[in-house]
């Protein structure tokens, strides 16, 4: 490989950085399908780990700390979806 190709290639991996959306901070709440597709457009690198859950639903409860930790462990590598 050429030295041309080399930094032609460097040239493409770094606009496609820049392209790159910042990932959300915290569990990400979506209200919607619209909001749910267009979370899978703009981050469609990522792998979404989704807690569906009823605010009556007792097991739903139980289950919020272990997401949370789960999203504090994990963070950096997928999304957390509510």
């Amino acid at each position: 490989m050429s030295d041309h190709e080399l930094e032609r290639i460097r040239l493409r991996k770094a606009e496609m950085l820049l392209k790159q959306k910042s990932t959300p901070k915290g569990i990400i709440k979506i209200q919607d399908e619209n909001e749910f597709n267009k979370l899978l457009t703009d981050f469609p690198e990522k792998i979404v780990i989704i807690d569906f859950w009823a605010v009556w639903c007792g097991p739903c409860k139980i289950f919020a700390p272990v997401f949370e930790k789960l999203h504090q462990e994990y963070q950096h590598e997928f999304l957390f979806v509510k």
